[in-house]
C-alpha cells in the first residue's frame, strides 16, 4: 500500500472555495436568470463560494445558517415586522453567509434602505428576484452544481493516484515525476535543494521560465517550512522533499490561487515519489548527476530557444556559464567501448558515476554526459584559458589512478578549442571526440588538445569528407589495388621513407633491410606510382595520402 500524507494546510474554507459556485456563477444559472435577477451590492464579493443554498422565511436564521450559505427569501416572515431586516443582515453577517436574495412582489418592492447601506459595510451580496421565481428549482441547480464538482474532483484525485502508482512500478526519473505532476496539475513544478538551487523543473515546453532568472532571489523570499504550506504573497504551493527526519528538497508549484485538495494530493503525491526515488537510488547524488547530464544533453544538442535562455537555466540548476571560458571534452573508455547490451551500458553509467564523483570531491567545474559506446562527452568551464588548462591537468591526474574493469588500454582524455560562447560547445565537444579518437597515433601523455595530435587530428577532423577520401584514392590507387601481402609491404615502406624525410640510411634501419633491398623497394613504389617520390612536392602529397589512410582504417 502506497502511504501518502495530507498535509496541513490553512483555510480550509478557501480550500474548499475552489469546488464550489460563486454567487456570480449561480446568478447565471438558468433558473435564476429565469426570475431576472439584479446584483444590488457585492460586486465586490460575487465571487465568494457558495456552500450551501436555503429558503428562509423566519427573521430567527441563526439556527439554520453557516458559512457560505446564500439564502432565498420572499420575505413572507418579515411583512409584519419589517424593522427586523437590519437584525436579519447582521446574523447572516456574522454567521458569514454568501449572500441573501429576495423575490419582490408578493410582500416587498425592495430592500428597505438602511438594509442596502449597511450591505455595503458588511459586504454581504444583496439581490433581487424580479419576477416571480422557483426557489426549489435554483435549490436542486445549485446543489447539483456542487455535487459535480465534487465528484469531479474525486475522479481527478483518483485517476492521479493510479497514474502515480502506475509510473512507481516503472522506477520513474525525476524528470518524469515532475512531468506526471505537470500534466495531473497543468501547472509548472519546479524541485529545489534545500540552498535554494534549482536541480530540476517540468514545463510544458521545457523551455526556461523568467522566474529561473533569478530563482534563487525568489526562492529565498519565500518561507522556509517544515511542512506543505501556500505562500499567498507569490500563489506558490511549497512542499518538502523527503523524509521526516532529512529533508532534502522543496517543490515548488505557482499556483495562483489556493490549492483545491485534489492539488494538494497531487503535490504531496509528487513529493512522496521523489524521496522514495531518492531512497532507492544507492548514491544519493544521482539526481545531481543527472541535472549534470541533462545539461550536458541540452548544451550539446543545443535545445533551447536563446543563448540567455540557457544560460537562465544553467544559472538556476547552480552552473552560471555567464562570462565563463568554455571547452568540450571527451573520455574514452577502451573496455566499454566494444560491450553490448545491458551490462555494457550499466557499466558506463557506473564510469559516469565515478567521473562525477571525482568532479564533486575535487571541486572540479566538469559537467559530464554520456555520448556513445564507451564514450562519455565533458563540459569545461572556468574564468580563464589558464584555469581551465589546470582543470585539465587535475582532471587527467584523476583519471590516470585507476583503470576501469575489463580495460587493456588506460583511458583517453582529449579537449577541443576553448570558445567564449555556449553555441560553440557542440562544435568543441566534436573537436574533443576527433582528438581522442587521433591520438592513437599520437605519443602518450595525460590529455591532448588539437595541437597535440598534428595532422592526424586534422585529419580525423576531415575523415567524412568525400574529397579527402577521393584525394587518397587517386594518391595511391594503384598501391592499394595489389595483392594485400604486397600492398602492405610496399605502403610501410613508403610511409617509413617519407616520414624519415626521404633518408635511406635510417629508413633501412628502421625497416632491417639492407640499402639494395630498400632501393629495389623504392623503384618498385615509383614504377607502380609512376611518380617521382623524391620530388618534394609529390613526396609531401603521398605522405600526406598515406596518414589520411592511416586515420581512415581507425575509425
Amino acid at each position: 500500500m502506497y502511504d501518502f500524507r495530507v498535509s496541513d494546510y490553512t483555510s480550509v474554507a478557501m480550500d474548499q472555495g475552489r469546488l464550489l459556485p460563486t454567487v456570480r456563477e449561480i446568478l447565471t444559472l438558468p433558473p435564476v436568470l429565469a426570475g431576472d435577477p439584479r446584483l444590488l451590492v457585492g460586486e465586490r464579493w460575487a465571487d465568494r463560494p457558495v456552500r450551501w443554498v436555503h429558503v428562509c422565511e423566519q427573521p430567527d436564521l441563526a439556527r439554520f445558517i453557516d458559512a457560505g450559505d446564500l439564502v432565498l427569501t420572499s420575505g413572507m416572515g418579515l411583512q409584519n415586522h419589517p424593522e427586523e431586516w437590519l437584525p436579519v443582515l447582521e446574523t447572516l453577517t456574522e454567521r458569514g453567509a454568501s449572500g441573501l436574495f429576495l423575490e419582490l412582489g408578493r410582500y416587498f418592492e425592495r430592500f428597505p434602505a438602511e438594509v442596502v447601506e449597511r450591505a455595503e459595510e458588511t459586504g454581504l451580496a444583496l439581490a433581487v428576484f424580479r419576477r416571480q421565481t422557483r426557489f426549489v428549482e435554483i435549490i436542486h441547480s445549485v446543489h447539483r452544481s456542487i455535487l459535480q464538482r465534487h465528484t469531479h474532483e474525486l475522479e481527478r484525485i483518483a485517476t492521479m493516484h493510479a497514474a502515480f502508482t502506475k509510473l512507481g512500478l516503472t522506477g520513474p526519473s525525476t524528470g518524469e515525476i515532475l512531468q506526471l505532476a505537470r500534466s495531473v496539475l497543468h501547472r509548472e513544478v519546479y524541485l529545489e535543494d534545500l540552498a535554494h538551487r534549482l536541480v530540476a523543473f517540468a514545463r510544458a515546453d521545457d523551455s526556461p521560465a523568467p522566474v529561473m532568472a533569478d530563482w534563487r532571489e525568489h526562492s529565498l523570499r519565500r518561507p522556509n517550512v517544515d511542512q506543505a504550506a501556500y505562500d499567498d504573497e507569490t500563489g506558490t504551493l511549497v512542499v518538502p522533499v523527503g523524509t521526516p527526519d532529512e529533508q532534502w528538497g522543496r517543490l515548488v508549484i505557482p499556483l495562483g490561487h489556493t490549492p483545491t485538495t485534489a492539488e494538494r494530493l497531487t503535490a504531496d503525491r509528487t513529493a512522496d515519489a521523489l524521496a522514495l526515488q531518492r531512497l532507492l537510488d544507492a548514491d544519493h547524488q544521482m539526481l545531481e548527476w543527472q541535472t549534470r547530464e541533462t545539461l550536458v544533453d541540452i548544451l550539446f544538442e543545443q535545445q533551447y530557444a536563446t543563448e540567455e535562455d540557457a544560460l537562465m537555466r544553467c544559472r538556476a540548476q547552480g552552473f552560471p556559464l555567464n562570462g565563463q571560458v568554455l571547452a568540450g571534452g571527451g573520455l574514452r573508455l577502451p573496455g566499454l567501448a566494444a560491450g553490448k547490451g545491458k551490462v555494457s551500458a550499466a557499466r558506463l553509467r557506473e564510469s559516469l558515476a565515478w567521473i562525477n564523483r571525482i568532479v564533486r570531491d575535487h571541486g572540479l567545474p566538469v559537467l559530464a554526459g554520456l555520448a556513445g559506446p564507451g564514450q562519455l562527452r565533458l563540459i569545461v568551464h572556468g574564468p580563464t584559458e589558464n584555469a581551465l588548462e589546470a582543470v585539465f591537468a587535475k582532471l587527467a591526474d584523476r583519471v590516470r589512478e585507476r583503470r576501469f574493469a575489463g580495460e587493456t588500454e588506460p583511458p583517453v582524455l582529449g579537449f577541443g578549442s576553448t570558445i567564449q560562447a555556449i553555441d560553440g560547445i557542440r562544435r568543441s565537444c566534436h573537436e574533443a571526440a576527433d582528438v581522442v579518437a587521433a591520438s592513437r597515433t599520437a605519443d602518450p601523455q595525460p590529455y591532448y588538445r588539437l595541437e597535440d595530435v598534428q595532422i592526424h587530428g586534422f585529419l580525423r577532423l576531415l575523415h567524412e569528407d568525400p574529397r579527402l577520401q577521393n584525394y587518397t584514392d587517386r594518391q595511391l590507387a594503384p598501391l592499394l589495388r595489389l595483392a594485400p601481402a604486397e600492398r602492405d609491404l610496399l605502403l610501410v615502406t613508403l610511409r617509413t621513407y617519407l616520414d624519415h624525410g626521404r633518408n635511406k640510411a635510417e629508413t633501412a634501419r628502421q625497416l632491417h633491410l639492407s640499402r639494395p633491398s630498400l632501393y629495389d623497394r623504392l623503384e618498385r613504389i615509383r614504377r607502380i606510382l609512376k611518380a617521382d617520390i623524391e620530388e618534394p612536392r609529390t613526396a609531401l602529397s603521398l605522405q600526406f595520402a598515406i596518414h589520411a589512410l592511416d586515420v581512415f582504417a581507425r575509425t
